[in-house]
């Protein structure tokens, strides 16, 4: 009987732990908080560009080892190129792959200046396992900026 109570333990413990590991080919960035990753930064992408009216520029991240509820911290650069952008950067997140994406925080910007520095600073802590950082182009006519740097902090 001991035995039987020992195998159930070691396999509840192996599913919990399988659980908790982050397998989609669909997220661009792994971080895995026991490894202490918790911090992306990106600068200066040729691509990265949104050039038009409703175009979507987007990121996703997949936390591994989500234990605790974390808090969220972005800083966007963005700089006009053409045009008057206007722009939504938006953090969105979602618990499972296959739930729909539930609004964390938006940021909206008119590209009347040159370098715009954009925070997302999300102090309530979420439970959410997958995150994506979007650009929504929204303006009308035509415009072009560039993403010049992004960083997103997972922290406690």
């Amino acid at each position: 009987m001991k035995k039987l109570i020992l195998v159930l333990v070691s396999v509840l413990i192996g599913m919990v732990s399988m659980g908790q590991v982050v397998k989609n080919t669909a997220v661009n960035k792994v971080m895995d908080l026991n490894k202490n990753e918790t911090y992306w930064y990106r600068q200066n992408i040729a691509s990265d560009t949104v050039n038009q009216t409703d175009t979507t520029w987007s990121y996703t991240f997949g936390v591994n080892n989500l234990y605790d509820a974390v808090k969220q911290y972005v800083v966007v650069k963005l700089d006009s190129v053409s045009g008057t952008p206007l722009t939504t950067v938006a953090l969105s997140g979602k618990v499972f792959w296959d739930d729909a994406w539930t609004s964390i925080t938006t940021a909206a910007w008119a590209g009347t200046t040159g370098d715009t520095t954009l925070i997302l600073d999300q102090s309530t802590a979420k439970h959410f396992r997958f995150y994506k950082l979007s650009h929504d182009g929204d303006g009308t006519g035509t415009f072009k900026y560039s993403i010049t740097k992004q960083e997103l902090q997972i922290y406690k």
